[in-house]
């Protein structure tokens, strides 16, 4: 293969390693948009005697998978105990067990959303630093192509 040969295979696999980059950003940014179900507002009143006192959680904000987990385990606890009080005195239908005004659906949606946020922003960081670092290598052909491909792309959604 000649140098000329090399650069061109280099230039394409650079190209796609960056659209590779670019698309997996953009999906962990769709992420971080989902819509939530629930106000975030997490509270429990704990009669155990663990030493954990009452809680208040705001999910939205929560930087701990640890905890996301232990609310999240608590409210599935809950509609359990719900569930199985409603077959112990015979009913076959009843309400959605809620907590704090959302069902346990609601919160496990939010709960997963934000623990793959915090999950993800390692991830998210070091996807910044590969496009940081190859968009120095795109040429001003390499840039107008790609906004080319866009406007394309846009045109056809019209």
């Amino acid at each position: 293969m000649t140098n000329n040969a090399v650069a061109i295979d280099t230039r394409v696999k650079m190209k796609e390693t960056l659209e590779i980059a670019k698309k997996r950003l953009s999906s962990i940014n769709e992420i971080a948009t989902s819509t939530m179900k629930t106000s975030g507002k997490f509270s429990w009143r704990n009669n155990k005697g663990d030493n954990c006192g009452d809680a208040f959680v705001d999910i939205f904000k929560c930087t701990s998978v640890f905890i996301l987990c232990r609310v999240l385990g608590y409210i599935a606890h809950q509609e359990e105990l719900f569930k199985a009080g409603a077959k112990e005195i015979g009913l076959t239908t009843y309400l959605v067990m809620e907590w704090c005004g959302y069902s346990y659906e609601c919160w496990k949606n939010d709960i997963i959303i934000r623990c793959k946020i915090l999950t993800q922003k390692e991830e998210e960081e070091k996807l910044q630093k590969v496009i940081a670092t190859l968009s120095k290598y795109m040429t001003e052909e390499d840039r107008l192509q790609k906004d080319m491909e866009d406007v394309k792309a846009i045109l056809e959604t019209i």
